[in-house]
């Protein structure tokens, strides 16, 4: 049953398991920064399909991994840094624009009758996934959010037009719930064009009050921009426009240092950073090369099927070749192991698997786990934000004391 993933903190708010249930007994509700299911037990029927679409519960990596390659990094046929070379959509991008001009092209020549995508900075509530084809304002969807979005309605359509072709753009777990979703509708996975970014781990809605409380701020929020290159070119900064239209800019450092608090403990057990399951994988280019104040986007093309429209729209982008161990060293991916060691502790702790991979079995030493249950009291400090801001507050306030005695003493010892 799907509380048993609320229950264990593995929920990621995607509203997947509210499109599946066939009796719409599944409702959503704002808890601790999250949109969380509830289940109304007097109409369920114990179908048991949200808990086989949620990828909260976990994936198993080395069933779709092909190739026998490490499955971190998953399958790849050929990895560039591109840009757009439409200039309005590069202004408006996080990094090189390259999703929304492949998106453009493809609906305009109408390969795909429509995509999903996020189009506002609003917040009053979660995100949500909507609509689009070649007529809309593409700008409008551009620009990371940061934040779980629920694809509720993108799969309800998905599940009611099985033979329309859909560009579908989200992070891995997102992506890892629609491969449970076209298995268990016996949908034909070529009708799908899957864009997966990169991701590192998403936060909280509860970042958005965060910010409210802000000592520059201190206002209702009209929009909030968790990266925009407005501020001074690529890789971005917060920028925030206030109720009364006056906009404030934020060093993303500032959006940095509240990460570990308001993401979601799902989150500490996720692997898939790269999107390894998508046909294009797509995020920020920190390889050095080409990585400028206009923004570039490092690119991973996944399958036969992303390299043809990869060849077809090439004369877009302005393109430079990279390769993936370039990426995996720029991304941190060996970071992705400490999140195994993290999700073996949790397997233990609730008696069922959260990754299934082809990893040896780690030794998992008491600095690992001081360092899980310090992760652990983090998250625990921004899902209570809302209801106690001065006890997280604090919090940061001695670890910065902290900080400061430290440097104080390095620098004593050092020129004793």
């Amino acid at each position: 049953m799907i509380e048993s993933i609320i229950n264990n903190n593995l929920c990621i708010s995607c509203g997947l398991c509210g499109a599946v249930c066939p009796v719409k007994c599944i409702s959503f509700h704002a808890d601790n920064g999250l949109n969380l299911p509830s289940i109304n037990h007097k109409i369920c029927i114990n179908c048991n399909k949200c808990i086989r679409i949620c990828p909260g519960k976990g994936f198993n990596f080395s069933k779709f991994i092909t190739g026998g390659h490490y499955f971190i990094t998953g399958d790849s046929i050929k990895t560039q840094i591109a840009r757009t070379r439409r200039k309005k959509f590069l202004e408006s991008s996080v990094s090189g624009g390259v999703v929304t001009e492949l998106i453009y092209n493809l609906l305009i020549d109408k390969y795909y009758k429509s995509a999903f995508v996020v189009r506002d900075n609003e917040y009053k509530t979660f995100p949500i996934t909507q609509q689009i084809n070649g007529h809309d304002d593409f700008t409008s969807s551009q620009k990371s959010r940061y934040l779980p979005v629920s694809h509720k309605n993108c799969a309800e359509y998905i599940i009611n037009h099985p033979d329309e072709k859909i560009i579908l753009v989200g992070t891995s777990c997102f992506v890892h719930g629609i491969i449970n979703l076209i298995r268990e509708y016996n949908l034909k996975r070529d009708n799908y064009l899957i864009i997966g970014l990169f991701c590192d781990r998403i936060m909280s809605l509860n970042v958005i009050e965060y910010f409210r409380h802000h000592s520059k701020v201190k206002d209702k929020i009209k929009k909030f921009y968790f990266r925009t290159k407005d501020s001074g070119g690529w890789p971005g900064g917060v920028r925030i426009i206030k109720a009364d239209g006056q906009i404030i800019d934020l060093p993303n450092t500032e959006r940095m240092k509240v990460k570990d608090f308001f993401q979601p403990e799902r989150c500490l057990y996720c692997l898939d950073k790269l999107n390894v399951f998508a046909d294009f994988s797509c995020g920020d280019n920190y390889t050095g090369i080409h990585s400028d104040k206009n923004g570039s986007s490092s690119i991973i093309i996944r399958s036969r099927k992303a390299l043809q429209i990869w060849n077809k729209y090439n004369n877009k982008f302005e393109v430079w070749d990279s390769n993936i161990d370039r990426i995996i060293e720029a991304q941190h991916m060996k970071e992705r192991e400490k999140n195994y060691i993290f999700s073996l502790i949790k397997e233990s702790e609730i008696g069922s698997k959260i990754n299934y991979t082809n990893f040896d079995e780690p030794v998992i030493t008491p600095e690992i786990i001081k360092d899980y249950n310090n992760k652990l009291s983090r998250i625990r400090l921004g899902e209570s934000y809302n209801k106690s801001p001065s006890k997280m507050l604090n919090f940061m306030r001695m670890q910065k004391l902290k900080s400061i005695i430290l440097r104080i003493f390095r620098k004593i010892f050092l020129f004793s």
